[in-house]
């Protein structure tokens, strides 16, 4: 936590905290309401912070892509049950220059991202999302051909654009992750 206060983000840390506080104590109380035979699992930072990612992404998706038919406005289906841990094996972490495409390196993050399980329409989707969305992306989806077909199908269907993103966005937060399928369950009297 001491680096991501360095990084500026306190303020961020102590939401989550007080949310997951939250999260915590519900999931308690339903349990005991629900007459369980064991006190739940906390929710593990690791899902913490992909939920809190996918609430930003929503938030986010939906001032950037404003008209009805391309609003977000559902939540969709994000693995849980992820294990906390410290820190990743350096095979499992996702190169800088992923995260900061452009047309020179299109066809390398597209390598990458092929490379650990991801479909072409993710990757371009997930491109062009952290190129700022699909019109902003398009000059690097350019640089790869294969992003640039799947670029202008997506122009054509956001439906498809909109599927792809979250598809890619769920396989993302699950990189490197190993999860307890029963992590939040409990047993019933």
């Amino acid at each position: 936590f001491h680096q991501l206060l360095e990084a500026g983000l306190g303020d961020v840390i102590q939401q989550l905290v007080k949310a997951k506080e939250d999260v915590d104590r519900t999931w308690k109380e339903q349990a005991q309401r629900n007459q369980a035979l064991q006190t739940p699992t906390d929710i593990s930072w690791a899902d913490m912070i992909a939920l809190a990612a996918q609430t930003g992404v929503i938030e986010a998706w939906n001032k950037t892509n404003g008209g009805d038919a391309k609003r977000m406005d559902e939540p969709f289906t994000t693995r849980q049950g992820r294990i906390d841990r410290r820190g990743i094996e350096p095979y499992q972490r996702m190169p800088g220059w992923v995260l900061s495409p452009t047309p020179a390196n299109a066809t390398a993050a597209r390598d990458w991202l092929h490379g650990n399980g991801f479909s072409d329409a993710q990757a371009a989707a997930l491109i062009a999302e952290l190129c700022g969305g699909l019109d902003a992306g398009m000059e690097t989806l350019q640089g790869d051909p294969v992003l640039a077909k799947k670029a202008m199908a997506f122009q054509k269907n956001q439906g498809a654009y909109r599927k792809a993103f979250q598809e890619g966005f769920v396989r993302m937060t699950s990189l490197g992750s190993s999860f307890d399928p029963y992590a939040y369950l409990y047993d019933l009297k």
